[in-house]
């Protein structure tokens, strides 16, 4: 029984004897598909690549399904090229696309780093210049966001002198709007008891902020 790497590799080698399609999904995986038809058989090719979730920047994360028989394998985006030079998949369309793909997914890597380092900013401050509340009020980054968003979880209620001054003095400083600008995040959701308000970085920028 062939491993999971040669499975892959055989995926490879199939599709590029077809006429195959490339096309991008989103901004997070690229897909190939063929079909490859012989006298007695005919095989259906579908192989899925997208940026490793534990290293976007070093790897890729492949499934080649064939005939509704489906392997993956993590490898090293260099070992990857590798691959598709050696099979002979690679073209001009593809190379783009996965340019595309590994770019993408490099800066969105970059623009949540960048969306933690404001959070951390934002937990500092709190603690330091609101420590009675600080136990109360969650801040994280909203997932799916890509580091654009950031939430402000808190259970004290809208009215709280204690929030109201972090509010205002805190999260709409202009220095810390200023932050958020340079480092691509693009809006803020305040959670409290269930409830939420939702302001953009703009939207506050018109209202003077």
């Amino acid at each position: 029984m062939a491993s999971e790497a040669e499975f892959v590799v055989r995926a490879f080698s199939k599709v590029a004897e077809t006429n195959r399609t490339e096309e991008i999904i989103g901004d997070h995986t690229v897909i190939i598909q063929g079909t490859k038809r012989s006298f007695l058989s005919k095989e259906e090719i579908f192989i899925s690549i997208h940026p490793s979730t534990s290293d976007s920047k070093n790897k890729t994360f492949i499934t080649a399904n064939v005939n509704d028989i489906s392997h993956s394998i993590e490898i090293k985006i260099e070992t990857f090229y590798d691959l598709l030079n050696r099979t002979k998949v690679i073209n001009s369309n593809l190379k783009n696309k996965l340019t595309l793909l590994f770019n993408k997914a490099n800066k969105s890597v970059s623009d949540l780093a960048k969306a933690k380092l404001l959070v951390a900013a934002y937990q500092k401050h709190l603690d330091h210049s609101w420590p009675e509340i600080s136990d109360y009020v969650k801040i994280e980054v909203a997932d799916g966001s890509g580091g654009s968003e950031i939430n402000f979880i808190q259970n004290l209620g809208w009215e709280d002198d204690n929030w109201k001054s972090f509010l205002y003095n805190g999260i709409l400083l202009k220095a810390a709007l200023d932050n958020c600008q340079k480092l691509g995040v693009e809006k803020f959701t305040i959670v409290c008891n269930g409830e939420y308000v939702e302001y953009t970085i703009q939207e506050l920028r018109q209202k003077g902020y």
